[in-house]
Formats: structure tokens, C-alpha cells, sequence
């Protein structure tokens, strides 16, 4: 019975250690590499965004609006509503990734649930 309390309080120093190793691994990253997945580090000339949305995810632009300050706001869709990807184009020609995910569902606004 003692050498299994043992055992157990010796892994949580170890499961500790590997915590705050990994939390040091993930400071120690360049920036940009730590921010990866977030909306808006992830830009292009907008030929080459289309391009890279239509090659690797089949998405092709289904909405697009106007901007205040003159950009364009789009957002692109795979067959079946698979992914989806919206990008801010810039008055510059530069195309930010905005938001990204999978299962887009079109339907009438109407049929949101209020508390949405």
C-alpha cells in the first residue's frame, strides 16, 4: 500500500516538469510560428489566396461587401459547405484569413436561434 502512494506522488512532479517544459518550449517559438492559427497573420496578394483556397480546399467565393475604408470582405466556401474561409481584401490587394472553419450552413436568417 505505501509503495503505491509512492509511486503515485513521484509522477506528479514529473507530469509537472513536463507541463512547464512545454510552456517554455511554446514562449521560446518565434512569434510568428506562437500565432499561427489566428485570424489575420495569414496574408496574401488576393490572386494568390483565391488560388490557394481553390487548390487546397475546393472554396470558391460565395459573398462579398464592401468595407469602409475601400477593402472587401469575402467569403469562400467549399462544395457542400465542407470549409469555409472569410478574408478581408485590402485597398493595397493584400488578402487577409479573417476566420476559418468547416460545416457552413446557409439558411435564412430567420431560422437563427435569438440567443445566437
Amino acid at each position: 500500500m505505501a509503495r503505491k502512494m509512492y509511486r503515485r506522488i513521484a509522477v506528479r512532479p514529473l507530469i509537472a516538469m513536463l507541463g512547464l517544459l512545454l510552456l517554455a518550449l511554446w514562449l521560446a517559438l518565434p512569434e510568428d510560428s506562437a500565432r499561427a492559427g489566428e485570424g489575420g497573420d495569414f496574408c496574401l496578394p488576393r490572386a494568390e489566396m483565391t488560388e490557394l483556397l481553390a487548390a487546397r480546399f475546393a472554396e470558391q467565393s460565395v459573398a462579398l461587401g464592401p468595407t469602409e475604408p475601400g477593402g472587401m470582405v469575402e467569403l469562400f466556401k467549399a462544395p457542400g459547405g465542407r470549409t469555409w474561409s472569410l478574408i478581408i481584401t485590402l485597398p493595397g490587394g493584400e488578402s487577409c484569413l479573417m476566420a476559418s472553419g468547416a460545416d457552413w450552413s446557409d439558411r435564412p436568417a430567420r431560422a437563427l436561434r435569438a440567443d445566437l
